[in-house]
């Protein structure tokens, strides 16, 4: 694979266009799969972070947003998404 995209290339400089349509295939599929496995932890980092605030200050959401310094539109909406319950 390296010989023939050293082959194509021009000026000794291998670029993504130089590379079989089933590698660069496989590079996408592997980028997608960080993508999703990032979204995921930042999720479940996201729903322990809010129950651990919320837990810390018995549930007083004022409380909690005021530490987390976060606007109280995006907290609500986080806790919807996550479905952590408030008191």
């Amino acid at each position: 694979m390296i010989h023939h995209a050293a082959v194509l290339a021009e000026e000794g400089h291998i670029r993504l266009e130089h590379l079989p349509e089933w590698f660069m295939e496989q590079v996408d599929q592997i980028q997608s799969d960080r993508k999703r496995l990032l979204k995921s932890a930042v999720r479940v980092f996201e729903t322990n972070l809010l129950r651990s605030y919320l837990e810390a200050y018995g549930g007083d959401v004022r409380k909690a947003l005021r530490h987390l310094g976060v606007a109280r539109s995006s907290f609500y909406r986080k806790l919807r998404r996550r479905a952590v319950q408030s008191q």
